[in-house]
C-alpha cells in the first residue's frame, strides 16, 4: 500500500470520527445527559404591567381575601409588576443549545470535508488513451 492510500484511509477515519463524535455529543445534549456550554447568560424578556386602580370589593359574610390579595385604600394605585414570559433558565438553555447545535453542525461539515479528501486520495484514477490520440499529439 502506498503512502497516498495510507494517508487517504487515515483522513477518512479522522473525518468519520469527527462526524460521529459531534453527532454523539448532540445526542447527549438533547437527551439531557450533558449540558451545553454556557455561552450566553442574560435576562429573559418581560412585560411591565402598569399599576391598577384598587376598587372596593364587597365579600359575602364569612369570606376573607387571602393576604396576597389584600387591598389598600380604595382609589390608591398598586405598583407596576414585572411579568416574565419564560424563566431565565429556559431562555438561556434554548439559546445555548442552539449555539451548540450550530457549532456541532459546523464540526460535522468539517469532518465531511476531511473524509471526502481521504476518499479522493484512496480512489484510483485510471486514464484510457487511444492510440489515435497519442499519434495526434506527436
Amino acid at each position: 500500500m502506498n503512502s497516498e492510500k495510507l494517508a487517504g484511509y487515515l483522513l477518512l477515519a479522522v473525518g468519520l470520527g469527527v462526524i460521529v463524535a459531534s453527532a454523539f455529543s448532540i445526542y447527549q445534549v438533547f437527551t439531557g445527559l450533558k449540558t451545553p456550554p454556557e455561552v450566553f447568560s442574560f435576562e429573559a424578556p418581560g412585560i411591565t404591567l402598569p399599576g391598577q386602580q384598587n376598587y372596593q370589593i364587597r365579600l359575602p359574610e364569612g369570606y376573607e381575601l387571602p393576604e396576597r390579595f389584600s387591598l389598600s385604600d380604595p382609589g390608591e394605585k398598586s405598583p407596576p409588576q414585572e411579568l416574565k414570559l419564560l424563566p431565565d433558565e429556559v431562555v438561556n438553555g434554548l439559546v445555548n443549545m442552539s449555539i451548540y447545535l450550530l457549532l456541532m453542525g459546523f464540526l460535522s461539515s468539517v469532518g465531511f470535508k476531511i473524509a471526502a479528501l481521504g476518499i479522493k486520495l484512496v480512489k484510483e484514477i485510471k486514464m484510457v488513451v487511444s492510440q489515435d490520440r497519442i499519434r495526434a499529439l506527436e
